[in-house]
């Protein structure tokens, strides 16, 4: 039996919708893997071995935890930096004036409550990484504790990374025509039907 021929824009229209409803489906399949995630990060479970229902692994999932926020509290940070790093001090005038440089001047001399002192960005951005669990920074010349920032936990989300094995395309293209992936449904075995079909009309000729 001869199949009939696609034509490059058959198959271009082909590989979209499928791609579409691939991508569809990986969305589904990732917030459904996040949920149980969710839980299994909150019970300490770092990650895990992806293994088919073949018994083969196939890579690794690793379950990200909650980024912890940051509520920086100004003047007690300014502080600690005046102490400990001063030239990481910098005065900043409201924006609206920075435009002119002769009123910015005026400002400095003569209105300089309109004048925060505040920690370079990228200073803070050093400071944040030795923060303590309580948001305190250790006044390293002293060894005294400041308490400079609040910090938040969030719960984790269940959000993930994926990292597949040397084997893994392999693995998985063996255990989709075995058939071992038919419990997945969806998508999957919406492609995976009209290719057993095709195959079955190919052993026809």
């Amino acid at each position: 039996m001869t199949q009939p021929e696609i034509t490059p824009g058959a198959a271009v229209a082909v590989m979209r919708v499928i791609g579409d409803q691939v991508k569809a489906q990986t969305s589904a399949v990732r917030a459904s893997a996040e949920s149980e995630f969710k839980g299994l990060r909150a019970a300490g479970v770092k990650s895990m071995q992806a293994q088919l229902p073949t018994g083969a692994e196939v890579g690794r999932i690793s379950i990200r935890d909650a980024s912890p926020v940051v509520r920086w509290n100004g003047p007690a940070l300014t502080e600690f930096v005046q102490r400990t790093a001063a030239h990481n001090l910098v005065d900043r005038v409201n924006p609206d004036v920075l435009g002119d440089p002769e009123l910015v001047l005026w400002v400095l001399q003569h209105r300089p409550d309109m004048v925060r002192t505040e920690v370079y960005d990228s200073y803070r951005d050093q400071l944040k990484k030795k923060l303590t669990a309580e948001g305190e920074l250790v006044d390293e010349s002293t060894g005294e504790l400041h308490k400079v920032a609040e910090i938040d936990r969030p719960a984790a989300t269940g959000a993930f990374s994926y990292t597949p094995s040397d084997s893994a395309a392999e693995e998985v293209l063996a255990a989709w025509r075995s058939g071992a992936l038919a419990g997945m449904g969806g998508v999957l075995s919406a492609i995976t039907g009209p290719a057993d079909g095709a195959q079955a009309a190919g052993g026809d000729q």
